[in-house]
């Protein structure tokens, strides 16, 4: 028996079905740079796990985000080290100043679906550019 070619109501369906994925990847690439700022690398890495294999921008927003976190973190050890110095209270203030302007111009970003990579960030994982 030969295959059925799609109708004008199923094509109309597979449209309507690939729209609502697309605006449901949206909330995951913002919640994934927001809420690092906040909580770490914990969020970014959870939902970098469960939906890089379902979308290459969330696969992309997730690595960018965990390089940032990685790198974030580094910086604020030698901030630590340096506090013995006392140029490492200046260093802290920038730094979290820094991690919050980056974290809301990602989110930005994210939200236009556009996997945006943070200055200073050290590439910890390769990331492909989403198509």
């Amino acid at each position: 028996m030969p295959a059925e070619t799609p109708t004008g109501a199923s094509r109309c369906m597979e449209c309507i079905n690939h729209q609502w994925m697309r605006q449901r990847k949206k909330p995951w690439a913002l919640s994934c740079r927001s809420w690092q700022s906040f909580f770490g690398f914990l969020p970014p890495l959870i939902i970098w796990l469960i939906y890089r294999e379902r979308s290459a921008l969330l696969d992309a927003q997730g690595r960018y985000a965990l390089n940032w976190t990685f790198s974030f973190l580094i910086y604020a050890i030698v901030a630590w080290v340096l506090t013995f110095v006392l140029i490492g209270f200046l260093m802290y203030f920038a730094l979290i100043i820094i991690n919050l302007v980056v974290c809301i111009i990602a989110a930005v970003k994210a939200n236009e679906r556009i996997a945006w990579q943070y200055p200073l960030a050290i590439p910890f994982f390769k990331v492909e550019a989403p198509r």
